[in-house]
């Protein structure tokens, strides 16, 4: 159909079902590479500058960004691996979540689901081995923990038809 709409350019099956490989966006050159270009069209000339931009604003100013960002549980923890000579620069930097964030579930749910694949889980059993230092560590984690007290009660509201064991959970 291409072909004959615009014959003078040359279809092959490789050019219209080119696909970007999914590992692509886990190379932390190919994420900097996509958050230099953002910021120097945000104009941010440092780490700080970055709390001007909300996650959707990164999301619609970057191609790829939504990509790169799926790796991460929040805007601020994909910076601080991307740009870590600026981690102190850029945690200082961080705003709060908006009021009654994490009132809605699907924002835990989100926050939890990009967690479990920062921290490589892979199986239900897999989150017993998360401890809450790890959890404090993540933009949000804190904020969660005050609202849910344990990573038993996220996961028990995240995933209410699962059966956790509390006493397996790090402390």
């Amino acid at each position: 159909a291409l072909e004959t709409v615009y014959p003078e350019y040359e279809w092959t099956q490789e050019i219209v079902r080119a696909k970007t490989p999914r590992k692509r966006w886990s190379d932390l050159r190919i994420q900097r590479q996509i958050f230099d270009e953002i910021a120097a069209d945000s104009n941010i000339m440092y780490a700080k500058d970055w709390s001007k931009l909300t996650y959707q604003d990164v999301v619609k100013k970057g191609k790829g960004a939504w990509s790169v960002l799926q790796y991460y549980p929040s805007l601020f923890c994909a910076l601080e691996a991307i740009y870590p000579e600026h981690k102190q620069e850029i945690n200082s930097a961080r705003s709060k979540a908006p009021q009654n964030h994490w009132a809605e579930l699907p924002n835990t749910k989100k926050f939890v689901d990009q967690l479990g694949r920062l921290l490589a889980v892979e199986h239900d059993e897999d989150w017993y081995r998360v401890s809450i230092l790890q959890l404090k560590q993540i933009s949000g984690g804190s904020a969660l923990l005050k609202k849910y007290n344990s990573l038993h009660k996220i996961l028990q509201a995240v995933y209410p038809n699962k059966k956790w064991d509390k006493k397996k959970f790090q402390s």
